[in-house]
């Protein structure tokens, strides 16, 4: 069964993480540096690090979240930073079904994959990434 919780709508500052929010369902507004962006269904917004931002929901909303620590992005390549760049001056795109459910389809892989594993998953390396799923609520 899957862990849904609760993800509080107050401001997040994100110092060295990147996420990736993956809204399914989605009624509200995100506010990114002080930009407004409209959540809807199927819509996926990249957060960069040292960004503040902060959810208002109209309706029942439902996303995942995935928390990658510049750490972690660091141990791959040195050009980790420009990883984000092109979603720097519109950080979210819309989804068609397809490719919505082929992305929901590789979280939901590693999230499981998280959870049967994570007995051999040092709790360092938990921390440098984290894959959640929330549901949103007004």
């Amino acid at each position: 069964s899957e862990d849904k919780k609760e993800l509080s709508a107050s401001t997040v500052g994100n110092e060295n993480n990147f996420e990736i929010i993956l809204f399914e369902k989605g009624n509200g507004t995100i506010l990114i540096d002080f930009k407004e962006y409209k959540i809807s269904d199927h819509i996926i917004f990249f957060i960069t690090p040292k960004t503040v931002h902060s959810f208002s929901i109209a309706d029942f909303s439902y996303c995942w979240v995935l928390t990658i620590d510049i750490k972690y992005l660091g141990l791959f390549s040195d050009n980790y930073q420009t990883l984000f760049c092109p979603f720097t001056t519109l950080p979210y795109s819309n989804l068609s079904a397809n490719i919505y459910e082929y992305l929901n389809l590789i979280l939901s892989n590693i999230k499981q994959e998280f959870d049967n594993h994570i007995v051999t998953v040092s709790k360092e390396k938990k921390q440098l990434i984290h894959l959640q799923n929330f549901y949103l609520f007004k």
